[in-house]
């Protein structure tokens, strides 16, 4: 009988199993030269550390101070139920207007609802946009004896979320304008029920703009912005 072809083969000499691993995974190769090259001082490294920390270190007089805040730029201090009461009414009142569309919708013939609901949806859009740009500063501005000065909050020029006005303490100075500027959108709605279907459009929209300036600003201005 033959013998096998792998018996007959020398065998090559045992080789330790450390000699094996630089073949296997050349990284480790690498990891074990550098490991047996490099011999670390313990104390000498935490020594230098130390020290680069020291140096890199700013002097006490160097450091970063607190910034001061500016005076317009203060922390403002809510009074946080009333600022929640204050949002609760704005949107509540802010709801009248369509349900007063409603209301005098259903008051009139079939012909007239679309006008009726109309003439108060239009009036948010007008009333917000007058108020926004000067209704608000007539209201509320510094007195000038009819109505107030309408450069004071022209376009919301001095009036911020994060301050709340010399009028209204506790809540942010945006909340109140929208709160009062949500009476002056339903003001002129109220009064559609009077000439239901004897208004035209175009001249209903010139008469929200005018009695909001002439009529509303000055009785606003007198009861509650500190006029007469």
């Amino acid at each position: 009988l033959k013998a096998p072809c792998w018996s007959a083969r020398p065998r090559a000499p045992a080789t330790p199993s450390h000699h094996f691993r630089p073949l296997l995974n050349p990284r480790a190769a690498l990891f074990v030269e550098s490991e047996a090259a490099m011999t670390l001082d313990m104390a000498s490294t935490a020594y230098m550390l130390v020290c680069t920390a020291l140096v890199r270190a700013p002097a006490p007089s160097q450091r970063l101070q607190p910034r001061a805040i500016s005076a317009p730029h203060a922390a403002m201090v809510l009074d946080g139920p009333s600022t929640a009461y204050m949002l609760v009414c704005t949107a509540l009142v802010q709801l009248m207007t369509p349900g007063l569309a409603f209301f005098y919708g259903g008051l009139v013939s079939d012909l007239s609802v679309l006008t009726m609901m109309m003439q108060s949806f239009v009036s948010m859009g007008v009333a917000s946009i007058v108020w926004y740009i000067v209704g608000f500063s007539l209201c509320f501005g510094e007195s000038g004896g009819i109505m107030g000065s309408p450069a004071t909050y022209v376009a919301m020029r001095n009036v911020n979320v994060n301050e709340s006005l010399p009028f209204a303490d506790g809540i942010p100075g945006l909340l109140f304008v929208a709160y009062q500027g949500m009476f002056a959108v339903i003001t002129p709605a109220l009064m559609t029920g009077a000439f239901a279907d004897r208004f035209r459009f175009k001249p209903y929209l010139l008469f929200i703009v005018l009695w909001l300036i002439a009529v509303y600003a000055p009785w606003c201005h007198w009861i509650w912005g500190g006029g007469f």
